[in-house]
């Protein structure tokens, strides 16, 4: 059902038009204030209440407040009821009374948003800031800015639907105008009102309301809808009619009383009519005692809790009676017969209990009415006559033996039963009575042979059978228990409920899925309401299932009755106990009779002790907690919580110490504490440890005579799975998937229903690369546990891999449903946000994710200088140095696997944040190039400064260059043979006065756009040098699978050999200038990669040209790849390779003469060259080295002179040689480059740099020092 249908129009309020705003336009008062006027009700104290003298000073004050609170609960008043201009009347009085006041300011602003005023709303955020507004209002208000105005006409749609009930589809119509996010802050509460109407919703808009409510607390609708949205669920329909109730009886505008009172009487009239509501109707009675239709309603759920309570009360009283707990079953067959006196399974129960106490005429009395009142059962109440005057029925000595067991007194009981058992007649007795402090005293196989032996002697023992049944059910023996069960229907039908319950729970525990195990689970709570152990069963299993507020509510249902039995209390307790919530256990404890100090509950409150010893240490005095592990431990409890402790600390190292030194110091432990020392290493991902213990624990259970529980080999057979899956992780971690599949696909063979152990299969097969298969793995576990946020999780990261983005926003959405509050959800929105190249929204989902995970304990990496630590800032420190644009130092992200929860998502908060933020990258790099002066000698000095500013995301920005250069190459004409190899000075000679200047200089510019897998720039070449040219490029990359990227790229680039191809030069001969080549290039090539290793192949074609340089072409090829080899923690890695490189010019121009272009252009270059590489970061430095070498082959060309066709060349062929002949060589080429970084603080790092290459008949060496600051980095 997804839509719930409320009489009395209480529909039309979940859609948002329930405040009456008629009800306000006719000068009604709210709260004292008529709309309009400054007037205000007097408040009166309640009766009994002396109202406290104020001084004048305090009196003005406190009248100031509560007008200011008026005018606060008007303003929101009208904001919800849709009336913005009112709404704005009622703030600027609230701004009158209190300029600063931070309610006021946010109702503004979101007022402002609404009607499109969104330099306004900006204003009135700055004024919140200022104003010291809270961090959740100025959230708030910045929420609504970014989502700004909603589409009228799919508002007005969403709204038509929910008008019309169909809360479904209102819902989803209302989830696509948000784009499946946190709606506005202005329609926020009537989307949780749709929201709250429907199954999937109702966790989220209990939540989101709860916040707002604790946020706004003047918003006195908001309080309202999240009363009335508490009634719609069982467990939570108490606190929403107080609510409703304190709104209708207390001090709140007319229009919201009204509101309330009539919300409080619709929840009356849909009320189930169970026992459950009785309180419910009185209580609505006591203010309307006139009101027929809950006068009605009260009496048909007294007389339909009779019935029930009459059938609970009879099986109740057979229980406790085969107990022998004869009072509370007498008092259990009262109640019963106080309701139906004609029941003769009641009236033979008290004529049971009147044969144990030795009164055998009451109990013929009994007897014989049970005959009279059911002829079908009369044959069974004879035969009780008969037996009555039987033997031992009503010895003293048994009476005696009775009373001792139900005072916890086993030992004198037993001692007793010796002297009773030498009295042959009272043998089946003894045995009876035996079998029941066998199971009081947990000795369960002694009881079973017991029980069978007293069937053999008198078969139709309804007691023997109850009790024999009973404990085979416990024991997982449920096929012999079911035809004990149907014997026992016939002999005594009232114990039936009671087995069938007892039935259900051992399929719950032999279920296949969670799904199926909760079901059971509920249909034994059905047959049995309100037990308190049926419940905590359920409850531990919801819990188990990730449904923690479900199993919460159901426990706090069973004990938030002041009146609540001990045996709820108990099953509170244990529930509080299994989830380390020490002071409700506490509470509940003190709440216990005495009576009810079991030793079960002595043993928590030895727990309890302990953990309030260690909550007395220093914080974090790990030392001290070491001590404690002073003394056996037998059952497993105190090294559990002692681990929880030492876990608190990330002391991980003391937490196994621990496990180890209570399992040696502990004599004869029992299975049970070796298979929770299991559990616990297992917790600690101790492989050895947890395979230890799971050994001993077996080893144990072999010894003793009793099989173990259904319980235990439930745990036995969790330990071994999730012992399985930490082996599985540990070898995906270690890059071993095909090992981690040889551990993990058995385990999923022999327990194809383990959820878990189809995700360790799925993380497999994404570390072989295989998301398709991942994808399916994952969705089989999603398939048996449909609630698990881990499988939803998996999924959706699955899906990601797969850039199925409609999956992974699905996924995302089901999450938020399902489990708004869990730190998984919003760490897959933000995967999802990452995808689509949403930051911004990344950032706030992963603020929000450590938010959440820093509110369930003290952390240190929840503190707020955590975020600065300078580990978490790993540049990104292999991008190498353009001539363009420099080297940046930007961050970049790393995943490591050590990292606690907190630490992972401080990590990505730190490298998302400093994505995004303004940045400015500087150089200071020097080159030095071999060769003769002036011709192929460089020095160049280059001092790049670049700004980015990113939009969205890092994928998406802008960035802006500017390139001081200078160069210097010397003076070709000092010497007579570099001299003659320049310019056109062979034939035309140079001036005596003629020089080369000692150096030129410039400033490039370059603007570049980069979106995901495209990038574009446009710039141009040193401005100042001799030739400018103007420069830009496109980039196509985008990833056709996860692995395979496709990179085209084309553009015009400078050629920076020498001074000439790089600026250009002056020719002393003609005063003319050439040079300043330029590559028009295009190039493609498809790229493999992996984390462990890349493969890449591709090829391209360039164009050379210049001004006055004869035109030039150039085709090349590359292939290579590389592989991890070593890697330490992920910190360190050391990569091998191996490159392949061909390329080719048509035309050799590396010489200076007039027409030539000075670049190196070989005919034919081949090299092979392996490569070695080393990374790495710790704390504040992050590191790279590189080296390459190997071999190379070259050949150039011949070349003329003057290649131009201007005749110079044929007027050199006087002044010979005028040609430059071929040359070729072979041998060692390589190139070595280091870099370190240095993070000064979490605004700036430091680079440093240095580099070598040789390669055909060159070499150059180069350094530079690097700067990266981020403006608003944390």
């Amino acid at each position: 059902m997804s839509t719930r249908h409320y009489p009395g129009g209480l529909r039309a309020h979940a859609c948002g038009a329930t405040m009456l705003g008629g009800l306000l336009s006719g000068g009604l008062m709210l709260g004292g204030l008529v709309v309009g006027t400054p007037a205000f009700a007097q408040v009166v104290p309640p009766p009994g209440i002396q109202p406290v003298a104020l001084s004048s000073d305090e009196a003005r004050r406190a009248h100031a407040a509560s007008i200011l609170d008026l005018v606060l609960e008007e303003g929101h008043y009208w904001i919800d009821a849709r009336q913005p201009d009112k709404a704005l009347g009622s703030i600027q009085r609230a701004l009158a009374i209190q300029p600063g006041n931070e309610d006021a300011l946010t109702m503004l602003g979101i007022v402002q948003v609404n009607s499109g005023d969104l330099a306004g709303a900006r204003a009135t955020l700055d004024r919140l800031v200022k104003a010291g507004g809270s961090a959740e209002l100025v959230a708030r208000l910045r929420a609504a800015l970014r989502f700004g105005p909603v589409d009228p006409r799919g508002l007005e749609e969403a709204r038509r639907l929910a008008g019309t009930g169909n809360m479904l589809a209102a819902m989803l119509h209302y989830r696509d105008l948000f784009h499946n996010g946190d709606p506005p802050p202005g329609l926020a509460l009537e989307y949780y009102r749709v929201l709250g109407g429907t199954i999937l919703g109702y966790n989220e808009a209990r939540t989101k309301l709860t916040a707002l409510v604790a946020g706004s607390p003047h918003d006195l609708d908001a309080r309202l809808t999240l009363a009335q949205i508490l009634t719609y669920r069982d467990v939570t329909r108490a606190a929403g009619l107080a609510q409703l109730r304190q709104l209708a009886l207390g001090n709140a505008p007319p229009v919201i009383r009204a509101l309330a009172v009539r919300a409080w009487r619709d929840t009356l009239s849909w009320l189930p009519i169970v026992g459950a509501s009785i309180p419910i109707y009185m209580d609505w009675l006591a203010l309307h005692p006139d009101d027929a239709m809950v006068l009605g309603r009260l009496e048909k759920a007294r007389a339909t809790q009779a019935i029930i309570d009459e059938g609970n009360d009879r099986t109740e009283g057979y229980v406790l009676l085969t107990h022998g707990r004869l009072d509370a079953a007498s008092a259990a067959f009262q109640r019963a017969q106080a309701v139906n006196p004609q029941d003769a399974d009641v009236l033979g129960g008290l004529g049971l209990v009147a044969q144990r106490r030795r009164q055998p005429g009451v109990a013929r009395g009994y007897f014989r009415r049970a005959i009279a009142a059911d002829a079908a059962r009369a044959p069974h109440w004879r035969a009780a006559i008969r037996n009555l005057d039987a033997v031992g029925q009503n010895d003293p000595e048994i009476v005696r033996i009775t009373h001792l067991m139900a005072e916890g007194q086993y030992d004198a009981a037993r001692a007793a039963l010796a002297r009773l058992a030498t009295r042959p007649e009272m043998a089946l007795a003894v045995l009876m009575m035996e079998g029941g402090l066998d199971r009081r005293q947990g000795r369960t196989a002694e009881a079973e042979r017991i029980y069978r032996e007293v069937l053999r002697r008198r078969p139709r023992d309804p007691d023997a059978m109850f009790n024999l049944a009973d404990l085979l059910f416990q024991r997982g023996q449920g096929d012999e228990a079911r035809v004990l069960m149907a014997r026992l229907g016939t002999e005594r039908p009232a114990l039936l409920p009671r087995l069938e319950a007892a039935d259900d729970m051992d399929r719950a525990a032999h279920a296949g899925t969670d799904a199926e195990r909760i079901g059971f689970l509920r249909q034994a709570l059905d047959r049995v309401p309100g037990d308190p152990w049926l419940s905590l069963s359920l409850a531990q299993a919801l819990y188990r299932d990730g449904r923690t507020r479900e199993a919460r509510d159901l426990m706090a249902g069973l004990t938030q009755d002041v009146h609540a039995p001990a045996a709820n209390l108990q099953a509170g307790i244990i529930f509080a106990m299994s989830g380390h919530d020490i002071d409700r256990a506490e509470q509940l404890i003190a709440r216990l009779p005495p009576a009810a100090d079991t030793a079960d509950m002595t043993r928590i409150m030895r727990q309890i002790a302990l953990y309030r010893q260690i909550r007395t240490l220093p914080p974090h005095d790990m030392r001290s907690i070491l001590v404690l592990a002073d003394q056996p431990d037998p059952t497993g409890d105190r090294a559990a919580i002692l681990v929880n402790a030492l876990l608190d600390g990330h002391d991980t190292g003391s937490a196994r110490w621990v496990v180890a030194h209570e399992a040696a110091i502990t004599p004869s432990p029992r299975p049970t504490q070796r298979l929770a020392y299991a559990g616990l290493s297992l917790r600690l991902q101790s492989v050895g440890d947890t395979q230890r213990f799971l050994d001993e624990y077996d080893r144990l259970v072999r010894a003793q005579a009793a099989p173990p529980t259904a319980d235990e080999a439930q745990a036995r057979e969790d330990v071994a799975v999730g012992l399985a899956v930490l082996k599985t992780d540990r070898l995906i971690g270690q890059k071993q998937p095909d090992q981690a599949y040889g551990v993990i696909a058995p385990v999923v063979a022999a327990h194809p229903d383990a959820a878990r152990a189809w995700l360790a299969l799925g993380r497999v097969y994404q570390a072989q690369g295989k998301s398709d298969l991942a994808l399916h793995t994952d969705q089989d576990a999603l398939h048996r546990r449909p609630e698990s946020v881990e499988a939803m999780a998996a999924v959706a990261l699955d899906a990601l891999a797969l850039n199925d983005r409609p999956l992974a926003r699905e996924m995302a959405r089901q999450l938020t449903a399902r489990d708004p509050d869990n730190v998984v959800t919003w760490q897959v929105r933000a995967e999802n946000d990452r995808a689509e190249g949403r930051d911004r929204q990344q950032l706030a989902d992963l603020e929000r994710a450590r938010d959440l995970q820093c509110r369930t304990g003290a952390d240190a990496d929840c503190g707020a200088e955590a975020v600065r630590q300078p580990d978490y800032r790993w540049p990104d420190i292999d991008a190498g140095y353009d001539p363009q644009r420099g080297a940046p130092l930007p961050a970049s992200y790393h995943y490591l696997p050590q990292d606690e929860q907190t630490a992972a998502v401080n990590r990505r908060i730190v490298y998302v944040r400093d994505s995004l933020s303004p940045q400015i990258d500087a150089n200071a790099y020097v080159r030095s190039r071999l060769g003769s002066g002036g011709l192929g000698q460089l020095t160049e000095l280059a001092f790049p400064m670049t700004g980015t500013l990113p939009f969205s995301s890092w994928l998406q920005r802008m960035s802006f260059s500017v390139t001081p250069v200078a160069l210097f190459t010397g003076d070709p004409l000092r010497n007579t043979d570099t001299a003659r190899q320049f310019g056109t000075v062979l034939v035309n000679g140079a001036p005596a006065s003629a020089h080369h200047h000692e150096y030129v200089s410039g400033a490039g510019l370059d603007l570049r756009y980069v979106d995901n897998w495209f990038s574009a720039d446009v710039g141009s070449t040193p401005l100042g040098f001799p030739i400018a040219n103007v420069l830009g490029g496109v980039e196509f990359a985008p990833h056709l699978t996860p692995n395979l990227t496709l990179r085209i790229t084309g553009g015009r680039r400078m050629v920076t050999d020498s001074e000439l191809s790089y600026a250009g030069m002056r020719d002393p001969g003609t005063g003319r200038i050439w040079g300043g080549v330029t590559r028009l290039s295009g190039h493609g090539a498809l790229e493999w990669a992996t984390p462990v290793w890349n493969l890449y192949a591709g090829g391209g074609f360039a164009y050379l040209s210049g001004t006055h340089v004869v035109d030039n072409t150039e085709v090349e090829a590359g292939l290579g790849g590389s592989a991890t080899v070593w890697q330490m923690d992920q910190r360190q890695r050391l990569r091998v390779g191996v490159n392949l490189t061909y390329f080719g010019y048509k035309r050799n121009s590396y010489v200076f003469t007039w027409g030539q272009g000075g670049y190196f252009s070989p005919q034919s270059y081949y090299a092979i060259m392996p490569t070695v590489e080393y990374s790495g970061h710790i704390d504040r430095w992050t590191w790279f080295l590189r080296g390459e070498g190997g071999y190379q082959n070259y050949h150039d060309a011949s070349a003329p002179y003057y290649p131009l066709n201007d005749g110079l060349q044929q007027t050199s062929m006087t002044t010979p040689p005028n040609m430059f002949g071929k040359q070729g060589a072979s041998g060692v080429a390589g190139t070595g480059r280091a870099r370190v970084a240095y993070q000064v603080n979490p605004q700036l790092r430091l680079g440093l740099e240095g580099g070598y290459t040789r390669a055909g008949s060159w070499s150059e060496a180069s350094g530079m020092l690097l700067l990266h600051y981020v403006f608003d980095g944390q």
